[in-house]
């Protein structure tokens, strides 16, 4: 089996394998990088543009620390949308039974983006790959509607992924 460097993923060290009973395996081939743009390129005429910075809507960036993942130009672009790029942030809660003051918190929403439109997810560098999840509940809590109100989070190593 080749085993991956974790700070050079292109490239691969090959090791074997032993089963159960102690016999060693013939080496296995793992697929880097690497491997897989020689194929495409095989197959497809390709033009690599390098690192991506930019998917799907999400804005990518690199740094020795991890990679950064936002949204920011979406967000800005939906303050644009609504008129809302010179709003004042301020955050709202939740919202239920749909009325016109509940139009005014979800502008308030928007304001709230406004003043964070660069916030992401950092995942780092050096990480393990441990799962945490975190979750919270009042029942009946809110005073007034003796709603519920739950939240969670879900880490994976130090970064906060849902």
């Amino acid at each position: 089996m080749k085993d991956l460097d974790q700070n050079n993923p292109d490239e691969a060290s090959e090791s074997t394998s032993a089963s159960a009973n102690g016999s060693t395996n013939e080496p296995e081939a793992i697929i880097t990088e690497s491997d897989v743009k020689e194929f495409l390129r095989s197959e497809f005429k390709l033009k690599d543009l390098g690192k991506v910075k930019y998917f799907l809507g999400l804005e990518i960036a690199r740094s020795p620390e991890g990679i950064s993942i936002c949204q920011r130009k979406y967000a800005l672009d939906l303050l644009e949308e609504q008129g809302l790029l010179e709003a004042k942030p301020v955050l709202s809660q939740f919202m239920e039974k749909l009325a016109v003051h509940h139009l005014v918190a979800a502008y308030r929403v928007l304001k709230y983006i406004k003043n964070t439109p660069g916030q992401g997810i950092l995942m780092k560098s050096k990480f393990d790959l441990r799962i945490s999840r975190y979750s919270n509940s009042d029942w009946a809590g809110c005073p007034n509607t003796r709603k519920s109100i739950t939240g969670y989070c879900v880490f994976i190593g130090d970064s906060l992924v849902s």
